[in-house]
């Protein structure tokens, strides 16, 4: 679910990760809290990659990117960083569209970097960018390719509405779905990310920036309108940028656990592949490469019995993916 922005003196900011150099308390999906401690920027890195001159890998993403539900080595940065032996920054972040993960590469590529790995989401990704091209401020990163918040500048203002919103979501204690003991837990972290019910901080804004999401809040996937002409552009800048930093870009399509389903529409699927080749970019299946190499593709996906939902990735499933990326883009 896309953010629409936070009010801030009458301006309107969209922050594009979390409270920077915090203790985070993530989610759990595999039996355990994940806990990270956030970078100079909110991102889920150790904060010295930054200094380092030559960034070998830029992951752009989501949850999945960011290392949803588990711990530091097992989230797909970490294990590309050991399989490399090189720096690697992670600007993943739960709900990023495509447009989201546009504005994270305009606003934060400043290091040199060899690798860009745009890494997309097939259960979430299009129904995000349906809601972020209906931001104004959003759709700047798309049509004015100078456009720029300036967010690597602004980390205190950011931390500062972040850590207020956080405050808001505490006191509301419908918005968590978790055990008094855990409550008690959480209220001693300065960064939460999966107990709020809304994905993440960025999503609970004041009400009047609010989209009226209702309309298509229940339907499928496969029942919203693919703006492909606009995901095509995000994509075309996204290459001009790499071009222009002397990077090389790469798509990564991960499926959801429905495409190993039976009866799964694979028709968006076939058309995003078909644009990002048609762009030239070079395409990481992990659909195939997943189907090919692993028995069961479920089982990489966590089962929530209560819940009835599968979850990101087990700690085998981000190994599998990490070492698939690696492969592909050393070739």
């Amino acid at each position: 679910m896309a953010p629409t922005g936070y009010l801030n003196k009458n301006n309107v900011l969209i922050p594009l990760s979390g409270v920077s150099k915090a203790e985070t308390l993530y989610c759990k999906e595999n039996g355990y809290y994940s806990i990270y401690d956030s970078d100079r920027y909110g991102f889920n890195n150790p904060d010295y990659e930054w200094d380092k001159k030559n960034i070998e890998y830029f992951l752009i993403g989501d949850s999945l990117t960011q290392g949803a539900c588990v711990n530091r080595p097992d989230e797909i940065s970490s294990i590309l960083r050991i399989l490399s032996n090189k720096a690697v920054l992670n600007l993943g972040y739960g709900g990023n569209g495509p447009l989201l993960k546009l504005a994270s590469l305009r606003e934060y590529l400043k290091v040199k970097v060899n690798k860009i790995v745009w890494i997309h989401t097939e259960a979430t990704d299009i129904y995000d960018l349906n809601f972020e091209l209906q931001d104004k401020i959003l759709n700047k990163y798309l049509n004015d390719t100078t456009f720029s918040q300036n967010l690597i500048n602004k980390q205190k203002e950011i931390d500062k509405l972040a850590s207020f919103q956080i405050t808001e979501a505490r006191i509301k204690k419908e918005a968590f779905d978790i055990k008094k003991n855990e409550f008690n837990l959480v209220k001693n972290f300065k960064n939460i990310s999966s107990f709020i019910k809304l994905t993440n901080t960025r999503t609970l804004i004041i009400s009047k920036f609010i989209k009226d999401k209702q309309s298509t809040k229940n339907n499928k996937l496969n029942d919203l309108d693919f703006k492909k002409e606009e995901f095509k552009k995000i994509l075309i800048n996204a290459k001009n940028i790499s071009q222009n930093n002397d990077a090389d870009l790469y798509f990564v399509f991960f499926p959801s656990v429905e495409h190993f389903l039976k009866d799964h529409d694979k028709s968006k699927y076939l058309q995003i592949k078909r644009i990002i080749e048609d762009l030239d970019i070079p395409f990481i299946d992990l659909y195939k490469e997943i189907n090919k190499n692993v028995d069961d593709p479920v089982l990489i996906y966590p089962y929530n019995k209560n819940s009835g939902h599968y979850g990101h990735l087990t700690v085998e499933g981000y190994k599998i993916v990490a070492e698939i990326i690696f492969k592909y883009t050393n070739n």
